[in-house]
């Protein structure tokens, strides 16, 4: 499934095993097709993790404008405030009522 939506909304999928544990990274590097195709989805369909949430703020931040070395600097920390979000799971979303 992942690939299919990749081919829809660009990007590639990648396998990537780490301690006999493997799983799919979906890699977009164009900032065009994640302003106009992907953050719209997330607007419509906001994430249900917190680490998705978080990964969510990283980017808009990003695409703020940010130098190289703050990138560099601030993308390994971007999961430190996880702690202080609230479980999403306690509210779904809208979309999950039809």
């Amino acid at each position: 499934m992942l690939v299919h939506i990749a081919s829809v909304y660009g990007g590639s999928v990648t396998t990537v095993t780490k301690s006999n544990e493997t799983s799919l990274v979906w890699v977009i590097n164009s900032s065009h097709t994640i302003r106009t195709s992907i953050l719209p989805l997330f607007a419509q369909f906001p994430p249900l993790t917190t680490r998705m949430q978080l990964q969510l703020t990283f980017i808009l931040q990003v695409l703020e404008g940010m130098s190289i070395d703050t990138y560099f600097i601030t993308r390994v920390n971007k999961y430190n405030t996880q702690h202080n979000l609230f479980p999403v799971f306690s509210v779904l979303p809208q979309y999950f009522s039809s």
